[in-house]
């Protein structure tokens, strides 16, 4: 039984035996009375109207042969208490039918000389004890009733488990209610990530828990009043039941969940606090320095936060973002309308979603749409039409694209008469691994909505000084402004020391001390927290005051030198671990755990690789794994100096940093939850200098980053192995990592046996997490070309067919892991192809439109000229590529019309995007593409290129670079011999009218020429 048939059926047959219970007792009431009123009369004979109409409502929609039918699955069997409950239907049904007849002999017909008629027939009825006997049925179907209510409803077919949003509901094991699969269902889509759909999670299962109390409590002290509250509980469930569309909850769910990612939070939550009282100028109203706190109450557009390297640009942005103060602001800026605030990190040293638009976008589509589910359907109603439009509950779900992110939120900021208002802050746009000019006119274009204001951080650069920068009303530069932070870290830090107290105490100069900090440290925080830090180092030592001035006067005051003087520092017999350590963070995929820097050191002091990849790791425990961790930290701390640092999570997902690690110890350890990454950016671009590239390298000598990582990765997961972690703990995302430096390693150096040993080892040990057509895919995807020739040659399980080996291998521009993934398949289509593989028109007109929906997200020319030089050797392979199947030619007819329409709407990409179709299109015209060809039957390529030009007439203002683009793809097609004479076909005139000057005369060239040559061949 569904679960609101379940709880229906409840409500009828206790309204039911409410009811029927008060005929009963009114009727005895007048027979053992000396006389009965009228209006007792015309009670009864209305209560026995409505058991009339309720009593429809005690049929189930399912007979007891359907629910007690071997038919069913074990699984989706109904509880013997929902069985029984339809009995107890049946059974009030029969009573139900038997009292109507009883007593509508019984109606008045408004005399009161009929009263005492009435008052007989009621003594006559008594007399046969045919109400005795339904007043015993009712007794009976009651106390069935309460019972199989306290079994659907029992709080133990349930767990609960605290976490940070909402209740989550799990089933045990085995056969449970209805109405707790219908919460655990609700809780398994993870629906307590939208606030909303938690809230009403909760008052339902606490209206059910208090109808299971009701109903125990009415089968030890029957009550006619418990019975009416009990009614009203189910009442209420109904109606809480009624208000859940769980086919809207699902799609909101699943766009949700579907724009989320694992390190979707890392940035803000690896960023450190704020110190305490410090940025609090911003909210001093009238202060010079309040203007962002002004912005935030009253005004629109852009607010642009700049300032030095390691200022403290992004601890500010957190602070913004996590403060009281700047919602209620903000909420007064929204006035009457619903105000969504929300915050995104750019991450130049997080993985490749953290740096990326898309990452950023589809971060601030999930808040915006937790915060208020009601916008889904405005930002994405394809999806959104789709989703509902689906019954299952496990929908195909395309990828997210970054022109589609981009769309929604273009949608969402230019809502009119919208009754909400957005203000968003994002960090780090010069952390963003991709043309930071495009992107920051994309954020003016969405921030010029009547909805939309943005506060945005960044160095300042010449593109966002140029961009954002001029108005100096919208815009503030840290370093400049945070003096008196600076003097109350200082102070607040070298009190914390009891030696600096009671020297300070007596000796004016360590007060010098703050001053002269203050004045070199310039702006810059993070100058300032290392400087602390040094001194206090001195202070505990007992250093005089001459050695702390001659410590502070010998640190540099600019960054950069710091760091190099915090290098030199390091102990020499330690610079080769400490050198590895920088390089694998600097070329690491994606942050890696404390433990894989462990391995690099077994990897680095072990002379036979061959033998550290044999070996078995040791079987360790819990224990062995917090010593491995407590003495990683410390040689993290030993050879690197707090340049590099080691972050986790506490069991309930909340920050920890190293210090705090032993402040937790009984809670369960897993590698994982920490990681390790850089003390600051500036930190990571100081070690990308050429001049520290060169001083790393002359370290590490032959030393080979990307084998160590490998080697790093195996050891890991043969730890794991011995510790089992959940799957998703180890699974996919390791290998993918794995393999992505198994690669590299292949390249690295190309004539050693390691990689490949290497590479059959790491798949061996994750054999028992992931299926072999998953690590077949894995392998192609990351062209781990050397590896797929052993395999070839060797006949290997899963590679035996290299036409299907190139179908997957023409698969990896679809999911992409990093840019390598997709920009250097060319490898595997040669040997796949000498393997005597056979691509297929279908499987190069999926190649073209998937190509298709990747270009306009990855622009970098090599890539195009890479795919060029692919899709050359693949048409090189195919007879006719202007085969036709259904009228349609499958091959390249979509992919060209996806060019002529990118091509020319230049005010949704740009004009390299642009350029990079063109380059592919003139490779299959290089190869025989007929532009004249049929497609879908009734029009060819041409024909829809040229409908859509006409579009273009009458539009002015156009920009001329992009129609140059467009241009060119024009004469591209008339050279490969489109028909320029069809009737529909643009005249020379509408060409001018359409293109730029040069542009069309290149156009009109090429039409003489065409008209040339077919006057020849005629």
């Amino acid at each position: 039984m569904e679960a609101l048939q379940v709880i229906s059926l409840a409500s009828n047959i206790l309204q039911f035996i409410e009811l029927s219970s008060k005929i009963i007792k009114g009727s005895r009431e007048i027979y053992q009375s000396a006389n009965g009123t009228t209006k007792e009369f015309e009670d009864i004979e209305e209560t026995c109207r409505t058991i009339s109409k309720l009593s429809a409502g005690l049929i189930s929609t399912h007979s007891l042969q359907e629910l007690t039918s071997n038919a069913i699955p074990k699984n989706d069997r109904p509880l013997e208490a929902e069985v029984e409950l339809v009995s107890v239907a049946i059974r009030c049904k029969e009573a139900s039918d038997r009292l109507y007849q009883e007593l509508d002999a019984l109606r008045l017909n408004g005399s009161q000389s009929k009263a005492a008629a009435f008052r007989q027939s009621i003594k006559n009825l008594w007399a046969r004890s045919n109400l005795k006997d339904l007043e015993k049925t009712m007794e009976s179907c009651r106390k069935d009733l309460m019972t199989c209510l306290t079994v659907v409803t029992a709080d133990n077919t349930m767990e609960r488990y605290p976490q940070p949003k909402g209740m989550p509901i799990q089933q045990k094991a085995g056969n449970h209610s209805a109405i707790m699969k219908f919460l655990a269902a609700l809780q398994t889509s993870n629906f307590n990530i939208i606030p909303e759909h938690s809230e009403r999670l909760e008052q339902f299962l606490q209206d059910i828990m208090h109808v299971n109390t009701q109903a125990t409590t009415l089968l030890l002290h029957p009550s006619i009043e418990e019975n009416s509250s009990l009614i009203h509980s189910l009442s209420q469930i109904l109606e809480h039941s009624a208000s859940i569309d769980r086919c809207r909850w699902r799609a909101e769910h699943t766009i949700v969940n579907t724009l989320s990612f694992d390190a979707m939070n890392a940035r803000h939550d690896s960023i450190p606090q704020s110190h305490a009282n410090t940025f609090e100028w911003i909210f001093q109203e009238g202060h010079p320095r309040s203007k962002l706190f002004e912005w935030l109450l009253a005004e629109d557009g852009i607010f642009w936060v700049s300032g030095k390297p390691g200022s403290g640009k992004s601890t500010l942005m957190k602070f913004l973002a996590d403060s009281p103060k700047v919602k209620s602001a903000l909420e007064y800026w929204a006035g009457e309308k619903e105000c969504v605030f929300v915050s995104s990190y750019f991450w130049l040293a997080g993985g490749p979603l953290q740096k990326s638009l898309e990452g950023v976008l589809r971060s601030i589509l999930f808040d915006i749409f937790v915060s208020n589910t009601n916008l889904i359907p405005l930002a994405v109603p394809g999806r959104w039409e789709s989703l509902m439009k689906t019954e299952s509950q496990h929908t195909e779900f395309a990828d997210w694209t970054v022109s589609e992110l981009k769309t929604a939120l273009t949608k969402l900021s230019s809502l009119e008469n919208a009754d909400t208002r957005f203000c968003l802050f994002i960090d780090g746009l010069d952390e963003y691994n991709g043309d930071h000019e495009n992107l920051m006119q994309y954020i003016k274009s969405i921030s010029e909505g009547p909805n939309f204001k943005l506060c945005v951080s960044s160095r300042p650069w010449i593109v966002f000084e140029d961009g954002l920068g001029l108005d100096a009303t919208r815009k503030l530069y840290i370093h400049e402004l945070t003096g008196g932070d600076i003097r109350r870290y200082a102070e607040d830090k070298f009190n914390e020391n009891v030696q600096w107290r009671i020297k300070a105490s007596t000796n004016v100069l360590y007060k010098k001390f703050i001053e002269e900090i203050i004045e070199k440290a310039k702006g810059v925080f993070l100058w300032v927290v290392l400087v602390v830090q040094s001194l206090n180092e001195g202070v505990s030592n007992g250093d005089s005051v001459y050695l702390l001035e001659k410590r502070l006067h010998e640190l540099p005051s600019e960054l950069e030198p710091f760091f190099r003087h915090i290098l030199h520092s390091v102990p020499h017999r330690y610079h080769k671990h400490m050198a590895l350590y920088f390089q694998v963070t600097l070329q690491a995929l994606e942050p890696l755990s404390l433990l894989h820097y462990s391995f690099l050191d077994e990897y680095l002091e072990c002379e036979d690789h061959f033998m550290l990849l044999d070996s078995q790791a040791d079987d360790l425990g819990e224990l062995d794994l917090r010593a491995r961790h407590a003495m990683m930290q410390r040689r993290l701390s030993a050879r690197c100096r707090g340049l590099l640092v080691a972050d986790g999570r506490d069991p309930e997902g909340y920050m920890l940093h190293d210090s705090e690690y032993d402040n937790y110890p009984e809670s369960s350890y897993w590698p994982d939850s920490w990681t390790t990454g850089f003390l600051h950016r500036t930190v990571h671009d100081f070690l990308r200098t050429e001049e520290m590239q060169g001083f790393l390298s002359q370290i590490l000598c032959d030393c080979r980053i990307n084998e160590a990582l490998l080697m790093s990765h195996i050891l890991y997961t043969k730890l794991a192995d011995l510790n089992p972690a959940p799957e998703e703990l180890l699974g996919q995302g390791h290998l993918r990592q794995a393999l992505y430096y198994a690669a590299k390693s292949g390249k690295e150096s190309p004539d050693s046996d390691l990689a490949v040993a290497c590479t059959d080892e790491l798949i061996r040990v994750h054999s028992a997490y992931i299926s072999d057509i998953t690590v077949i895919h894995m392998t192609l995807h990351n062209n781990l070309d050397e590896y797929l020739k052993m395999k070839l040659d060797s006949d290997s399980q899963g590679y035996r067919n290299p036409t299907d080996l190139l179908f997957h291998t023409l698969q990896a521009v679809i999911h992409p892991m990093t840019l390598e993934e997709w920009a250097r398949i060319l490898p595997m289509v040669e040997i796949l192809l000498k393997n005597d593989a056979k691509p297929s028109v279908d499987m190069l007109s999926g190649y073209l439109t998937n190509l298709a929906s990747k270009v306009s997200t990855c622009v970098d020319e090599e890539f195009i000229r890479h795919h060029q030089m692919v899709l050359s050797l693949l048409l090189s392979q195919i007879s006719d590529i202007n085969h036709l199947i259904d009228g349609r030619n499958v091959l390249w007819g979509e992919f060209m019309l996806d060019v002529t329409f990118i091509n020319w709407s230049e005010s949704l990409v740009s004009r390299k995007v642009a350029k990079a179709w063109v380059d592919l299109a003139q490779t299959i015209f290089d190869h025989g593409g007929d532009p004249n060809a049929p497609f879908k039957g009734t029009s060819t390529v041409w024909m829809e290129t040229q409908d859509s030009l006409s579009s273009l007439l009458g539009i002015r203002g156009r920009k001329p670079g992009g129609l140059e683009v467009t241009a060119r793809f024009i004469e591209m097609m008339i050279r490969a011999e489109a028909d320029i004479d069809w009737e529909g076909a643009l005249s020379v005139g509408e060409i001018r009218e359409i293109f730029p000057f040069r542009a069309a005369n290149r156009i009109c060239w090429a039409m003489g020429g065409r008209r040339e040559k077919s006057e020849r061949v005629g």
